[in-house]
């Protein structure tokens, strides 16, 4: 199965390099400065699939100032303001925390967030991969075929691989 990549795919992988990275095999010493990646990964993941919602379904054009932001919080409005979807509260009480791990975490001793404070923000994104997944199968059925909710994921990474995954 091949296919144009995507808002979305690139969010799912950003999802699974966050994941590995705050997993004991993808970071057995728990160190501070992988956790930062993975902080970096979770941002972007979920500012990508709010991107994914405003250009890959609605068709909102990505050469405009929108798309050239970082900021969780201007995403959340875009996407609000410009579609029917409605993001999950959730989403938008870490938003700011979102923000700043895209760009605390380029910057050496600069610790942008706890294994905690991540594994929360990676359950956030994943609800989100869900409610964004729900949304389209009820506004653009259409345009499902493409998509995966989050219990889809595990598998698609290596389905036609005999590579062992590491998370597991």
């Amino acid at each position: 199965m091949s296919h144009e990549i995507d808002y979305h795919d690139r969010a799912i992988g950003d999802l699974y390099v966050a994941k590995l990275l705050t997993s004991p095999k993808g970071n057995p010493s728990n160190d501070e400065g992988v956790l930062d990646i993975a902080a970096y990964h979770v941002q972007q993941g979920i500012e990508k699939e709010l991107k994914h919602i405003m250009h890959d379904i609605c068709g909102v054009p990505d050469d405009t100032r929108v798309f050239r932001t970082h900021v969780i919080d201007d995403l959340i409005d875009q996407v609000e303001t410009q579609t029917s979807f409605v993001v999950p509260d959730d989403v938008k009480e870490i938003a700011l925390n979102l923000t700043n791990w895209e760009a605390q975490s380029r910057y050496p001793n600069s610790i942008a967030s706890t294994l905690d404070e991540i594994t929360t923000a990676i359950e956030i994104f994943e609800d989100l991969l869900d409610k964004t997944y729900d949304w389209i199968a009820e506004e653009y059925p259409d345009n499902i075929d493409n998509e995966s909710s989050t219990d889809e994921t595990e598998t698609d990474a290596t389905e036609d691989s005999d590579w062992e995954d590491p998370i597991e």
